[in-house]
């Protein structure tokens, strides 16, 4: 689930926009949350979730805060450049060929 309406970067929106991003994105997080707390998936992905921290839209705590709510079976993967982890994984790209035979 996608909770940002704007495709825009979120520095460049003006004041209103950017409150009303925040009031979606948050509602994305208490979602998430709720996912979490149920149960309702064995893996979460939050794709850029430290970024709301760079941002000033969530604090560390309030991310700390869903990630101890969850289910201990519950795996959670959070991206984003800010650094907030019990494990860190580099993940690269690889530059591959497909090659197509014909079958005759």
């Amino acid at each position: 689930f996608r909770f940002e309406k704007s495709e825009e970067e979120f520095s460049q929106l003006s004041a209103e926009r950017q409150q009303e991003e925040i009031h979606n994105i948050k509602n994305g997080l208490n979602f998430a949350k709720k996912v979490l707390t149920t149960g309702e998936c064995s893996l979460l992905i939050l794709d850029e979730v430290l970024g709301l921290i760079d941002n000033g839209i969530i604090s560390v705590e309030d991310l700390q805060r869903i990630v101890e709510a969850k289910a201990d079976d519950v795996g959670i993967i959070m991206t984003g450049i800010h650094l907030l982890a019990d494990e860190i994984s580099k993940i690269e790209a690889v530059n591959y060929k497909i090659f197509r035979h014909s079958i005759q």
